[in-house]
């Protein structure tokens, strides 16, 4: 009787220790996701912010030289050509738009 009560203890002993395993585990889960896995996150969606904001002020100076750049070849020079590199200039802003 005295042998199947410590055996017993031990059985119980034993289910405690792989329970308390597991909420260590549990514990380190929460941890990762609720520390480690948010500041990922959050750094993710910065960088992706700041490519953005790069991205857009790239496609406003590019709009604004070609711009430049069509106004200045109509000032400079005249043609047939001439018209038709205007309109394909003019045409680059609206193909950024889709960008």
């Amino acid at each position: 009787m005295f042998e199947n009560t410590i055996t017993g203890i031990e059985e119980w002993l034993e289910e405690m220790h792989q329970h308390l395993i597991n909420l260590q585990k549990q514990a380190e889960r929460n941890l990762i996701r609720n520390w480690v896995a948010r500041q990922s996150i959050e750094t993710s969606t910065l960088r992706k912010l700041r490519v953005q904001s790069k991205k857009q002020t790239y496609i406003n100076e590019l709009k604004r030289d070609s711009q430049s750049y069509s106004e200045k070849l109509s000032a400079f020079a005249k043609g047939q050509w001439v018209d038709k590199a205007k309109q394909i200039v003019e045409q680059t802003p609206h193909s950024l738009d889709s960008l």
